[in-house]
């Protein structure tokens, strides 16, 4: 069986430093220095030397990382990981752990393990290194967390709360292997203890639970994704989800400012999600006029007539008409009542101008719901609701179409002779003192004012 010539060379060089250290302990101790304090001048000067090794090994580490991983990832995509690695310093923490092993190694091959300075000594070494292991694997947790980011797949993943809670795990298990390095018990028996007190660290991290699987429902539901409009109506949120934490989500109002709700809020309580309206093909208006009931009232045909001058009516009207006379032909009452006979209403022919006008604008999408329809009345009149959808989906362009829809149906009410409710205003309490004092001039005005349409 042949041996390794790197093995060869290896326990030649390590034959070599032995001797060396040996020759040089009794060369010491020949000048009156005591065992044990030359053992100590080589462990302080070896790990002296391993901490310079180790500082060099980590500038190349950044350094030269830094430099391959800039070349290889412009000739390999999936060398990008590398790229994050590097950037999240997680090679330093590696170098770090593999000095003070060295260090380790090489204290207890002078000292051994006997002794309580020298227990502590160990004790500290393996806390160092415990504490550097777990900075690694915290850094390789968001490096590959900001990796992640990089696939269009996963950018509706809570990459943000899964990370904390893969690193909440890597803590906890720290904080273990602490608690058994420093009392030299097995971790069981902590596990043990931790279970007779699962109640106390319950409710004490009862938030942080409830977040927890409250990220997981939100994430395997896909029910809010980052970059989600939401409205939560209990916390006054109502904007944009920038993070989702473990025990935490913030979102960004449209005034600007930052809502933080607490994760298991978006899976006990109600939310509204507006990811299907903008996913859709358009944004629904839904807004109602309220017309006063007594301006409606039935149109003769001479009066319909009139309303033929609106183009998008005329067709409509004469079917009317049509409709009317063959009807009116077949009944032998008396037509001078217009309740006797078939007609149609100005808040009818309202209705019907305004769900054309919907229909005929471009920015209404006519595949979707356009309807324009009678709701229960009320006190205030009759509501006239106009529900259609916008192809605009944008807040600002959004309300821009809904309010040139409504200036123009509030603007055509007078052309039907119809009068929308409102309260009324100091204005008219002040036309009601003209009329008493002067009935002649106020009724000329309200004449004027209630003649003065177009046709």
């Amino acid at each position: 069986m042949s041996i390794n010539p790197y093995l060869l060379i290896m326990i030649k060089q390590f034959s070599f430093t032995k001797e060396f250290v040996e020759n040089s302990i009794e060369y010491l101790m020949s000048h009156g220095i005591s065992e044990n304090m030359t053992k100590f001048i080589f462990v302080v000067a070896t790990i002296i030397v391993l901490v310079a090794i180790g500082w060099l090994l980590n500038f190349l580490f950044d350094k030269g990382g830094a430099w391959i991983s800039e070349r290889v990832t412009k000739k390999l995509d999936k060398a990008q990981f590398l790229t994050y690695i590097i950037k999240w310093k997680a090679g330093s923490r590696l170098t770090r752990i593999m000095v003070m092993y060295l260090a380790k190694m090489l204290f207890t091959s002078f000292y051994g393990t006997v002794g309580p300075i020298i227990h502590v000594f160990i004790v500290v070494m393996d806390l160092y290194m415990l504490f550097y292991f777990v900075s690694f694997v915290t850094k390789i947790i968001f490096a590959t967390r900001d990796w992640a980011f990089l696939k269009p797949e996963m950018h509706n993943k809570p990459l943000d709360s899964l990370a904390q809670i893969a690193n909440i795990l890597n803590l906890f298990i720290g904080i273990l292997m602490t608690y058994s390095i420093i009392t030299g018990n097995s971790v069981n028996q902590l596990l043990t203890v931790l279970g007779a007190a699962s109640a106390v660290l319950i409710l004490v991290f009862k938030d942080t639970i409830l977040g927890f699987v409250g990220s997981i429902q939100l994430s395997s539901h896909d029910m809010v994704k980052v970059g989600d409009w939401v409205s939560i109506e209990n916390y006054d949120a109502n904007g944009t989800v920038l993070e989702i934490g473990v025990t935490a989500v913030k979102i960004q109002n449209f005034d600007r400012t930052i809502t933080s709700v607490p994760t298991s809020v978006l899976v006990s309580d109600s939310f509204i999600n507006w990811k299907g309206m903008q996913e859709s093909g358009g944004r629904r208006i839904k807004r109602s006029l309220f017309i006063k009931q007594s301006s409606i009232r039935f149109l003769r045909e001479e009066e319909l007539d009139r309303f033929k001058k609106i183009h998008t009516l005329d067709t409509y009207i004469e079917k009317i008409i049509e409709d009317k006379d063959k009807s009116d032909s077949e009944k032998e009452v008396d037509q001078s009542l217009l309740i006797n006979i078939k007609n149609t209403t100005n808040f009818g022919l309202f209705r019907k101008y305004a769900q054309d006008y919907i229909k005929s604008l471009p920015v209404i999408n006519t595949d979707m719901i356009v309807m324009v329809r009678h709701l229960q009345p009320t006190d205030k009149g009759i509501p006239l609701e106009i529900y259609a959808f916008s192809k605009a989906k944008e807040w600002v362009q959004y309300e821009h179409i809904m309010a040139d829809i409504f200036d123009h149906l509030i603007a055509s009410v007078p052309f039907f002779e119809l009068e929308i409710f409102e309260l009324p205003s100091g204005g008219d309490y002040k036309f009601y003192d003209e009329e008493k004092e002067e009935p002649t001039k106020a009724t000329k005005r309200k004449k004027k004012k209630g003649s003065d349409l177009p046709f």
